[in-house]
């Protein structure tokens, strides 16, 4: 149901096809194969715009490959409210390539009534092991005040390496958010996100 109304709030899927294309790579994904989906969905992307790549996005993220479903929720992060006409109220195409966190800062509002399909898109990308969708979805519920559901986002996705989720699970211990203040395992967490690159971490007052 989320991908379907992420579709929604995409441009309109185009009826051409993907021209220029590996013949093998287009029947891979026909057959099921999601990676070449993703691939699929990747170079239309770059040649014909997201209009292009949407169906491949979806055959991908249908198909497990967690890098499609933190795509179609990074470049599509805008759908309409349930029970609207498909495509009423959605962003124009340029909109829609935006990147999805800079979306949901910038037009909170607006963007609420679509969370639901957004989150679960990322929580489908985080379950499949994308540490960018477990550190997307960690600072969506974050936001929605969903402290015990961003610790567990955040916390996967520190397993997984993610530098941002280490950060992020620190904050949540040393402010209390949703647990009693721990200071020594906030500095544990600044210390492995700072090892993994996170160049705040590593400042003794983040």
């Amino acid at each position: 149901m989320a991908l379907a109304l992420l579709a929604a709030g995409c441009p309109a899927a185009t009826e051409e096809d993907p021209a220029n294309t590996p013949p093998s790579l287009v029947q891979q994904c026909e057959a099921g194969r999601g990676e070449a989906c993703m691939l699929l969905a990747a170079d239309l992307r770059d040649r014909q715009g997201e209009a292009a790549a949407l169906p491949y996005s979806i055959r991908a993220c249908d198909a497990d490959v967690a890098e499609a479903c933190e795509a179609l929720a990074a470049h599509c992060p805008t759908t309409p409210a349930a029970g609207e006409v498909p495509g009423r109220g959605r962003r124009t195409g340029e909109a829609c390539r935006s990147r999805g966190q800079a979306a949901l800062r910038a037009v909170e509002f607006e963007l609420r009534k679509d969370r639901p399909a957004i989150r679960d898109t990322l929580d489908r990308g985080c379950a499949l092991r994308s540490a960018p969708a477990c550190a997307s979805l960690g600072q969506l519920e974050l936001e929605d005040g969903r402290h015990d559901r961003a610790r567990v986002s955040l916390h996967r996705g520190c397993a997984l390496e993610s530098a941002l989720s280490c950060h992020r699970l620190a904050l949540i211990f040393r402010q209390g958010l949703g647990v009693p203040i721990d200071e020594d395992y906030a500095s544990k967490q600044l210390e492995r996100a700072c090892s993994l690159g996170h160049r705040d971490s590593c400042n003794p007052d983040p």
